[in-house]
């Protein structure tokens, strides 16, 4: 088990304790909100997959890989790490974030679509 941790899942203004655990080409979410086991190739699709389908449930994952304005490159997209991303600014290694690590900001918080459409404004941003 390369990542085996408890994690927050927010619905419906209330906190809900989840274990979460990782492992090669593998995500185990478990807790009262659902239970969930995605397999894949990069940790970042599969960790969106599970937040579908908390989504459906109006539940959210409080991880770094939830926040809205978090995106790995395409370089990395395999790896547990992605950056932060500003509207309009280049990232850099200090913007590195592990997408699993907690992240109890509810504000940073997003929808997959969400995170989705800022990853393309913020690419739109920096004129490519």
């Amino acid at each position: 088990m390369i990542i085996n941790k408890e994690v927050l899942i927010y619905k419906d203004e209330i906190m809900y304790k989840a274990e979460l655990k990782v492992d090669i080409n593998i995500i185990q979410l478990s807790s009262e909100v659902g239970n969930f086991i995605k397999r894949g190739e990069c940790f970042f699709n599969i960790l969106k997959e599970i937040r579908l389908e908390l989504e459906k449930n109006n539940a959210f994952l409080l991880i770094n890989g939830s926040r809205q304005d978090v995106y790995p490159s395409s370089m990395s997209s395999s790896g547990f790490m992605a950056y932060i991303q500003k509207i309009g600014k280049q990232t850099s290694l200090k913007d590195l974030i592990n997408i699993f690590d907690d992240c109890s900001d509810l504000n940073c918080i997003s929808t997959v679509e969400e995170q989705e459409l800022f990853h393309h404004q913020w690419f739109e941003s920096l004129g490519r």
